[in-house]
């Protein structure tokens, strides 16, 4: 309510408008900069398109099974223990990601 009890509507419209008319104006430099939007969407899919390496996408999957490996021989004895897989987070947090790292790791680069 402005003062007097009476609405603002008709000034934050004005208000409104003028920053359309900014954003516009943005975006019509900027399609003028990438001379169209066709070409920054293949801007945007080349750089989302990057090539994947070989040999971290295997060590994560392999550190993430041996992290789950260790955590379930190191609670196998424990009565709490239900035999579901356990969290990423459960996995850090109690160590056995990073130790589950330096064993892949060490095997990689033994091969």
């Amino acid at each position: 309510m402005c003062a007097g009890g009476f609405s603002c509507r008709g000034k934050r419209q004005k208000g409104n408008e003028g920053i359309k008319k900014e954003i516009i104006e943005e975006l019509s430099s900027i399609h003028q900069r990438f001379r169209g939007w066709r070409s920054l969407r293949k801007l945007q899919s080349k750089r989302l398109r990057k090539v994947r390496g070989f040999f971290w996408p295997v060590i994560r999957k392999r550190v993430l099974e041996k992290a789950v490996e260790l955590y379930m021989k190191g609670n196998f004895r424990n009565s709490y223990f239900t035999g579901q897989s356990p969290e990423v987070e459960v996995l850090k947090e109690s160590g056995y990601l990073h130790l589950a790292k330096i064993l892949v790791l060490g095997e990689a680069s033994r091969n």
